[in-house]
């Protein structure tokens, strides 16, 4: 398997790569000291925990980070956010220095878009997304405006789609990687991004892809020779696999914390309450640790009610707060910040053996992964903005049924491995 590698800005972004790259992938948070043993993965993901740095922080670490990777062989890719936001130009800055950048922000699989390089919503403008109102800079009308001082060309729609084969597209961006730093490419549809990530990889120059978990999938499909698809692969929903060994489950109860301000997640709450779910509210700056319930599902809300001007602070508050808690609990976290928080605050540095979550009807619940973490819990992330009413109803239920057929781990996931294959 060839090697490709993902530096993403934050945890759900991360955990969202690593899902797209399939099970076999591993995520790392910190690798400033070097690369752990699970660096070791053909398929590597990196937090950076750089969304909410000051941008000359947020260069200086990705440079930190491109240095330690120096001798890793194989593709590398950089994971941003499918609406631009976060230290974009400042990130790309260092990785144009290694190499020819191509970049596009659609995920066609969430409704964003590139037209005539312009990024959209829906259709619409990302000044206009809830997202961006809550931001304080202004949002980019173009995506070369997330680029900084790099030099840039655009392939347009007409021009991807107007290639006859891979190769083509390989050696034309191969050409412009010569005189342009960047190439932004506009990408409506699964097919394009497909189409892109097959020129990708066969570009025998050094380059690095910039996208979201959409194009992470493709590229990755494209590796391997397969026609990507932008979904869960069969093997990987089938919910019919044989039945694992008859071993002591690990169930432990469930805790969902919930730091997103989203009015999303606000709803996603109020279906875990009606569901039965214990929900504790609090805001970390004026409260007393909780105590934790019996309840299977135990939800740890920070009120959205509250006025907060440091996130990144806030979000740190909630987990020192809570975190002594939790020793016990598989977690569901939502929200980038708070899950890198928590997962901080309980000494968890790697996540391995990623499978999507799955809604009742068997499709893929944007953004929701679970994941094994290096002290033997089940962890789920969820980005704050993602998902319908029942997103993290069915992110918890999710890890039930993975608990419910794992057998009770260590803090070595390394001894679980055999029996990572027979989850569903």
């Amino acid at each position: 398997m060839q090697h490709l590698t993902v530096i993403a800005d934050d945890l759900s972004g991360a955990v969202e790569a690593a899902g797209a790259l399939g099970p076999a992938s591993a995520l790392v948070r910190d690798v400033t000291a070097g690369l752990p043993h699970t660096s070791a993965a053909p398929r590597l993901v990196i937090d950076t925990d750089s969304r909410s740095l000051p941008s000359d922080a947020a260069e200086a670490r990705t440079r930190t980070v491109l240095h330690t990777l120096r001798d890793r062989p194989g593709l590398l890719m950089k994971k941003i956010d499918s609406q631009l936001r976060g230290n974009i130009a400042a990130e790309l800055r260092p990785l144009a220095a290694h190499a020819a950048i191509v970049m596009t922000s659609a995920a066609p699989s969430l409704g964003r878009t590139v037209l005539a390089g312009r990024p959209l919503v829906g259709g619409e403008p990302l000044a206009v997304t809830p997202a961006w109102q809550r931001e304080t800079s202004r949002a980019p009308e173009r995506l070369s405006d997330s680029t900084g001082d790099l030099t840039t060309f655009s392939i347009h729609l007409d021009e991807l789609r107007g290639f006859p084969t891979p190769a083509l597209l390989g050696r034309r961006l191969a050409q412009l990687a010569e005189t342009h730093e960047c190439i932004l490419v506009d990408a409506e549809t699964t097919t394009d991004l497909e189409r892109l990530a097959l020129g990708i990889v066969r570009l025998d120059v050094p380059v690095a892809a910039v996208g979201a978990a959409d194009l992470i999938q493709a590229v990755s499909a494209a590796q391997l020779d397969s026609r990507p698809s932008i979904g869960i692969p069969a093997a990987l929903a089938d919910h019919h696999a044989p039945a694992p060994p008859a071993r002591s489950p690990d169930r432990r109860p469930v805790a969902v914390v919930v730091g997103s301000p989203e009015p999303s997640a606000l709803a996603q709450v109020e279906a875990l309450r009606a569901a039965g779910a214990t929900v504790t509210r609090l805001d970390p700056r004026d409260s007393r640790a909780p105590i934790a319930t019996a309840s299977r599902i135990w939800v740890l809300h920070a009120d959205p009610r509250a006025a907060v001007i440091d996130r990144p602070a806030y979000a740190r508050a909630f987990a020192s707060l809570c975190a002594g808690a939790l020793i016990d609990h598989d977690l569901v976290l939502t929200g980038g910040e708070t899950a890198g928080a928590f997962l901080d605050e309980l000494g968890i540095t790697s996540l391995t053996h990623p499978n999507p979550v799955l809604d009742p009807d068997g499709r893929a619940e944007p953004g929701i992964i679970t994941m094994r973490a290096d002290d033997g819990r089940l962890i789920a992330t969820k980005p704050g903005s993602f998902g319908g009413p029942n997103a993290l109803l069915t992110a918890a239920a999710a890890i039930q049924l993975r608990a419910s057929t794992t057998p009770k781990t260590t803090a070595d996931p390394a001894a679980d491995d055999y029996n990572e294959r027979w989850l569903p």
